[in-house]
């Protein structure tokens, strides 16, 4: 007769708990609402930006909204309009932080700081009627 053997049942379990992952992740910490505010300059024109940010996590990465306002000058004078739409392809990996508004034409990554996040961004905006790639500073605080 096979004997039976206690332990096997204790490795299986350390072996589970060994091996679980954090479902959580890093971005859990980035869950929330944000006052985003940024300030961008370029090539003929500048823009101020505030938006409200809703985060999502999911794991190492994270998705939401956003919604508010952008102002812009150029040569013809000041424009301004609302905003809104979806955070995209955001991801955390230790202090850096990267994410989009709608796609790829408005890029921003930097580090979470605090309660919150500060870094660059690039945007793809139409300015004096021609496409340009404005750059500038965000920074978000946690609501």
């Amino acid at each position: 007769m096979a004997q039976r053997r206690p332990w096997g049942l204790a490795v299986a379990a350390l072996a589970a708990v060994a091996c679980s992952k954090d479902v959580t992740g890093p971005a859990q910490k980035l869950a929330g609402t944000y006052s985003y505010t940024a300030t961008f300059g370029g090539s003929g024109g500048s823009c101020s930006v505030n938006e409200i940010l809703t985060i999502k996590p999911q794991g190492a990465a994270f998705s939401g909204s956003y919604s508010g306002n952008i102002i812009c000058t150029d040569q013809s004078g000041s424009h301004m309009g609302q905003t809104s739409g979806s955070v995209m392809n955001g991801s955390v990996s230790g202090d850096s932080v990267y994410f989009d508004f709608d796609g790829s034409a408005w890029h921003n990554f930097g580090v979470v700081d605090g309660t919150g996040m500060r870094g660059t961004a690039n945007a793809q905006v139409i300015v004096n009627g021609a496409p340009n790639v404005l750059a500038g500073d965000f920074v978000c605080t946690k609501q």
